[in-house]
């Protein structure tokens, strides 16, 4: 990223230093200049021909540079995405288990509270919930 920012940098100080020489070209092309012979002309225009395409180089590697910078930016984005399902996929199952905790850790009569197995049974059913969530989100493909 580094890199890519330092040379899209140094391309717009490249471009800012070319477009006041580009414009001493026009002026002496245009004739303004009583300096310059009909001998120097061809010598001027061909410079600048040479200036405007280093403007057009500038412009496509400015356009290079820049793309480069928004495929980085995408695929930073898109590792956070990832890395948001991956949590998402975690929480979810996680999030049942406490809701059932928290409802039978309640210091009130619930369904079932008098059996002597009911830990073993919510035990059981909670593992059930969370490996089926699992399962679910294995089949979907979310991680």
């Amino acid at each position: 990223l580094e890199r890519i920012v330092h040379a899209r940098d140094e391309l717009f100080l490249l471009q800012r230093s070319l477009m006041p020489q580009l414009q001493v070209m026009l002026d002496i092309n245009s004739g303004a200049s009583a300096f310059v012979s009909e001998y120097a002309h061809p010598y001027f225009k061909a410079q600048e021909n040479r200036l405007r395409g280093l403007m057009d180089d500038v412009n496509v590697y400015k356009e290079m540079t820049q793309a480069a910078l928004e495929l980085y930016r995408s695929s930073i984005t898109h590792k956070t995405n990832e890395t948001i399902r991956v949590l998402t996929v975690i929480s979810i199952p996680l999030m049942v288990l406490t809701f059932l905790t928290g409802l039978y850790g309640m210091n009130v009569p619930l369904p079932f509270s008098g059996f002597h197995h009911v830990f073993c049974v919510m035990l059981g059913v909670s593992l059930v919930v969370f490996m089926g969530m699992l399962l679910w989100f294995r089949r979907r493909e979310w991680f």
